[in-house]
């Protein structure tokens, strides 16, 4: 504007609040249509966790190190590391932030894979052997969380993965790497923006999510199941217990076991181990064992202050 200079100062302050990126948005627009664009512009950005929604895909942004993108490898990018330009029309610059029962998972529209922790460190353009990468996975094996970004105005939120050790995305300013793991939320590299793109139809992917969180929770079940029949077994010494429990664990161990087998492997391990517990016949007392006696009631047992038999029930 004629007549007003910038304010400049010899001392240069690294803050938040005097670092600006300037965007072209338009050629020759008006007033209203410059307003209109900055309200659109504002709305597509996500500032709760609660307005990530499973029909639609979100570019991430940082302040000044790009944004994330597939690059057709087995790491999760940056488009400051690669110079590629940002391009918010392109499937590589997509993504997906899915909530299934409660839990989120991060999933790449241009990799078709989710977003997961490398098992190893520093195996992937990496010289530094403490590096972990991120990395995809066909199965939603890693569950993410959206933390609150320290400082972070339009970058409000860094994603971390749930799992052991660094697991807060971070665009390194320092390597030319993929993206790697480093925990801190007030890292310009962890900091980012997560704004709406468009809309897609991603159910396949939620029902994939759904299938395996069941899977997961059939071999939870099957195994404290197993945990259970194997240390009453201890004592029982009953070989029909014994044979299913090894199915039971042969089940459970089957690479690629389906949620109806796992359920059926529990169905008859419940059974056999109640056959083992409950005396159901007059004759199918043994002299090698001791009983306790339950009614709908409670428990029978002998007082050992007077030598009454009473109940624990009402």
């Amino acid at each position: 504007t004629a007549g007003n200079k910038l304010h400049h100062e010899e001392s240069v302050s690294n803050d938040d609040g005097k670092r600006y990126r300037i965007e072209k948005v338009g050629e020759d627009m008006s007033l209203a249509q410059s307003v209109a664009l900055t309200i659109q512009y504002a709305e597509g950005l996500i500032k709760e966790a609660s307005q990530l929604d499973n029909g639609k895909v979100y570019a991430v942004y940082t302040f000044d190190r790009g944004a994330w993108y597939h690059n057709g490898d087995d790491a999760l990018w940056s488009t400051g590391k690669t110079a590629k330009p940002g391009d918010a029309a392109e499937n590589a610059d997509h993504f997906a932030f899915l909530t299934v029962n409660e839990k989120l998972y991060l999933y790449s529209i241009g990799a078709g894979k989710f977003v997961v922790k490398s098992e190893t460190a520093g195996s992937l353009k990496g010289e530094n052997t403490w590096m972990y990468y991120a990395t995809y996975s066909d199965t939603p094996t890693q569950t993410v969380e959206l933390l609150p970004a320290t400082n972070g105005n339009w970058f409000p939120f860094v994603v971390k993965l749930n799992v052991d050790g660094p697991n807060q995305l971070n665009i390194t300013n320092e390597y030319s790497y993929p993206i790697i793991f480093w925990n801190d939320q007030a890292d310009a590299g962890n900091q980012v923006r997560i704004e709406e793109i468009g809309t897609l139809d991603l159910s396949a992917v939620v029902a994939q999510i759904e299938a395996y969180q069941m899977d997961e929770e059939a071999k939870g079940g099957l195994q404290t199941l197993i945990t259970e029949a194997t240390t009453k077994n201890a004592y029982l010494e009953n070989a029909s217990l014994t044979a299913a429990i090894n199915a039971a664990q042969a089940a459970l161990d089957k690479v690629g076991a389906t949620y109806d087998e796992l359920m059926t492997a529990k169905t008859s391990l419940a059974a056999a181990l109640n056959s083992a517990l409950y005396v159901t016949e007059i004759n199918g007392f043994s002299n090698n064992y001791v009983y306790t006696f339950v009614s709908k009631r409670g428990w029978m047992g002998a007082d050992n202050t007077d030598g009454v038999i009473s109940g624990t029930g009402a």
